[in-house]
């Protein structure tokens, strides 16, 4: 059996217990520089995101204030018109124009909805 002198395993026992709490500060340095990391992504994500919304909103009420008016003008030219016959061609020719204006807005939104690319 070997003999071990108590403070020789005390003197190990300390040096085992500095080095497992060196490891461990070095670990959760790591740790917290990768949380760190993550936080400036998540952040620059964020904010890609807000800007882009706030385009989309932006552009949105542009268009539905245009949608409104083409809406007035098109009631006005209803009023207008001189017979039933008018009025039919009217609509229909508003609903062309409409649903057409509507895709292409569509894809202006979505568009502006999509996220930077880096």
């Amino acid at each position: 059996m070997s003999k071990t002198q108590p403070n020789q395993i005390a003197s190990e026992l300390r040096t085992f217990a500095e080095k497992s709490v060196e490891q461990a500060r070095g670990a959760f340095g790591v740790v917290i520089e990768n949380a760190r990391k993550a936080s400036v992504t998540v952040q620059s994500s964020a904010d890609a995101a807000h800007s882009s919304g706030k385009a989309v909103l932006a552009r949105g009420l542009e268009l539905t204030e245009q949608n409104i008016t083409a809406g007035f003008d098109h009631a006005h030219k209803l009023v207008r018109a001189r017979s039933l016959k008018d009025a039919v061609e009217l609509q229909a020719e508003f609903a062309r124009s409409q649903f057409s204006t509507l895709q292409a807005q569509v894809q202006e939104l979505a568009k502006l909805a999509q996220p930077a690319k880096a």
